[in-house]
């Protein structure tokens, strides 16, 4: 158990296949909401949405994958945090070669979207 929190368990999260592939997802188009992320990567499941909510749930504990805060009662705005990009560099690194290279504070820069064009980029997904 968490020194901090008593009741927060400290488990590890064993990466999945698809993990990786939101990673990915991510990377591309800088942020995501739950709803994107259970269409493209939890299709195959019997209730995707809760499958995506579960997984990114032990992904944001991980610091695999962050949220934007937001009001109460809006979705939530996910984004590829730290791990999910270290990650991402190690295991997809054949993939990323067709990006120009991308350090970590440059792509923080870059997933740094205006409320207007979050508001069409979210339609056009």
């Amino acid at each position: 158990m968490s020194p901090s929190n008593p009741k927060v368990r400290k488990t590890k999260v064993y990466r999945q296949d698809n993990d990786v592939e939101l990673f990915l997802g991510l990377f591309e188009s800088r942020l995501m909401k739950l709803e994107h992320i259970a269409a493209l990567y939890f299709n195959d499941r019997k209730n995707p949405e809760e499958a995506a909510k579960k997984r990114v749930q032990k992904l944001k504990r991980e610091k695999s994958i962050g949220e934007l805060p937001q009001p109460p009662r809006h979705p939530s705005i996910l984004f590829l945090d730290r791990k999910g990009f270290d990650d991402l560099q190690i295991k997809k690194k054949e993939e990323l070669s067709r990006y120009p290279t991308l350090h970590w504070e440059s792509f923080v820069k870059r997933r740094h979207v205006k409320e207007s064009s979050r508001t069409h980029e979210f339609k056009v997904m």
